[in-house]
């Protein structure tokens, strides 16, 4: 699907739009971070909310605002995100598209405001604060663990329900039966 496209179907969990860049870099770089911690996702500047193509104003330097979306980016938020950031032309209208790539080493969060208050995550078109057990997740994910691999210390094991259980693993590997 082309960024044109896109556009149409409007802001989204992975599509977020800004008229320009705001000068206030917390109003974006939350959401940044909140591609980083899901299935990335793309900052498109030059649209409205309203789906409007503007465009980058004639006077920019596009090369200076690249630079100075990497230097934010790379200056606030930790850990290191995969992020590139390009231009598109539609409609002889310049956009610029930071487009974030899903992290492998969750959670990514707002160095200044550290992990517990700093992680943020994407749901539907808005980018809000992970709470404590979304964090977890995260923590687990970015160590490629997950909840299920857990050990559950609570739990009484007896020998009859290893034998039980060793019974059932058998019937399966001889007969092949769930």
């Amino acid at each position: 699907m082309t960024i044109q496209e896109e556009i149409q179907l409007g802001e989204s969990r992975t599509l977020e739009f800004k008229k320009e860049l705001p000068a206030e870099s917390l109003k974006w770089i939350k959401t940044i971070a909140a591609f980083a911690n899901g299935a990335g996702g793309r900052l498109v500047i030059g649209v409205s909310n309203q789906r409007e193509i503007i465009g980058i104003s004639k006077e920019t330097d596009i090369f200076e605002l690249k630079d100075k979306i990497s230097d934010t980016i790379s200056q606030m938020c930790t850990l290191q995100l995969m992020y590139d950031i390009y231009q598109e032309s539609i409609k002889n209208k310049v956009l610029i598209v930071v487009e974030v790539f899903p992290g492998n080493d969750t959670p990514y969060f707002i160095k200044s405001f550290g992990k517990e208050n700093g992680t943020f995550i994407r749901l539907d078109a808005t980018t809000r604060n992970a709470d404590i057990m979304t964090i977890d997740e995260l923590e687990l994910r970015g160590k490629r663990r997950y909840y299920d691999e857990l050990p559950f210390t609570e739990l009484d094991v007896t020998e009859n329900d290893i034998a039980t259980l060793c019974n059932e693993f058998s019937k399966r590997a001889i007969f092949g039966k769930a």
